[in-house]
């Protein structure tokens, strides 16, 4: 496999399929990443964290090119890299919400900004099922009636600028889930070709811990 410096190295456990580690390669063998555990960066030999695990370069460039990001260069990632490793940044976010931090630092090195939850495609975040459509929902009933079936037990967990999210138990097999109503500004054209603004809903499922 060709890694080069700067490149998104994505490792998943091959027995929690969710558990995904991002980590970004930076020469010489090894690669940095943030820990949750330790709630940290570390910096470690590739072959050490993939061990026993599946791995494989994903730069997200579906993703960056859908919201029109630019890969900064290679010198840029790598200083980018260090200087929050010696810094000990760990991104944390303003809202009260489950963000991945370890996608947060991966994003902020490589493309400048930082993101996690808005990565909408599931082949490109592990532990996230992304439904299509736009639901056009902003209540709790009507969330409750469309996943009754397969869900028990709907709380709201939390909210912010981006939408609410609310947490769910599959009844299948007792795992908790937390689905996020995410709200997306939107312009558009009327034939009077005067801009509107309006909200659409998103909503994606991914796996907690608790």
């Amino acid at each position: 496999m060709d890694i080069e410096e700067g490149d998104i190295i994505q490792i998943k456990d091959k027995v929690k399929d969710s558990v995904t580690i991002w980590a970004l390669y930076v020469g010489e063998g090894y690669v940095m990443y943030y820990c949750p555990r330790y709630q940290r960066l570390l910096r470690d030999k590739l072959e050490t964290v993939s061990k026993d695990k599946d791995y494989c370069v994903n730069n997200l460039k579906e993703f960056s090119q859908s919201k029109q990001l630019s890969v900064q260069s290679a010198d840029t990632i790598l200083a980018t890299a260090l200087r929050v490793f010696n810094r000990n940044e760990t991104f944390e976010p303003n809202v009260k919400t489950k963000h991945n931090l370890r996608i947060h630092f991966v994003t902020k090195c490589r493309f400048g900004r930082q993101f996690c939850e808005w990565l909408e495609c599931k082949e490109q975040v592990a532990g996230h099922e992304v439904f299509d459509g736009a639901m056009n929902v902003t209540n709790i009933a009507t969330i409750e009636g469309k996943y009754h079936g397969e869900f028990i037990k709907l709380d709201q967990i939390g909210t912010g600028s981006f939408g609410q999210v609310y947490k769910l138990k599959r009844k299948s097999d007792k795992t908790i889930h937390a689905i996020k109503i995410i709200q997306i500004l939107a312009d558009i054209h009327n034939p009077s070709t005067h801009r509107q603004r309006h909200y659409s809903h998103i909503s994606c499922l991914s796996a907690v811990n608790t």
